[in-house]
């Protein structure tokens, strides 16, 4: 049991990374300082993320109906 606890919290560890802030992360990602100040308005999270995700799911040979996207 002391091994599982050991395992998860370092994972936690690697997830948290040096950076602190979602600014930070987000700049990590590639996206520009004009990009995020965007996402302060939660409707363009809605309209971000979704594309991305559909881009990954095809990559990987995943079907999606696309009539959402």
């Amino acid at each position: 049991m002391g091994l599982t606890f050991v395992v998860v919290q370092s994972k936690a560890a690697a997830k948290t990374g040096s950076m602190r802030y979602q600014w930070q992360i987000m700049r990590s990602l590639g996206l520009r300082d004009e990009e995020i100040k965007q996402f302060a308005d939660p409707k363009h999270w809605l309209g971000y993320f979704p594309a991305l995700a559909y881009q990954d799911l095809t990559s990987m040979g995943v079907k999606v109906i696309s009539l959402y996207y």
